[in-house]
């Protein structure tokens, strides 16, 4: 099992989301020094599985902290501490493919509450 997760403790009853409580943990064990760039972090399913929780709400963390810099995926190899943890924004590339994983996972959530994508752009266009 990967050290990391013996450091992660989720409270149910604080009224503080558990993705984000595993965004507060890690983000903090990151900018502590306790990971640095390029170490790898536990995979979803094996995180979701240790903390007994659904991996949805893992890859919401992660998605979080991809999206502050904090971590980036290597396809095929896992997640791993990135090296510009402490970027202020990421580029117009990095931009359009953190919204389009963003948007993808919005499209599908709404599928499954039975909104269609034709309906989400059309609210979104009125906002």
């Amino acid at each position: 099992m990967n050290p990391l997760i013996s450091e992660i403790f989720l409270e149910f009853d604080t009224g503080i989301p558990v993705y984000k409580q595993i965004f507060n943990q890690l983000s903090a064990v990151i900018a502590s020094g306790r990971l640095t760039d390029g170490d790898k972090l536990p995979s979803i399913r094996e995180l979701s599985s240790s903390l007994g929780i659904n991996p949805n709400t893992v890859a919401r963390a992660f998605l979080e902290l991809e999206m502050k810099g904090y971590i980036e995926p290597q396809r095929g190899n896992g997640t791993f501490v990135s090296s510009r943890q402490n970027a202020e924004e990421p580029s117009p590339a990095e931009k359009k493919v953190l919204l389009e994983r963003l948007f993808n996972k919005f499209i599908a959530e709404a599928n499954c509450m039975g909104i269609s994508r034709t309906d989400v752009i059309r609210y979104l266009k009125t906002k």
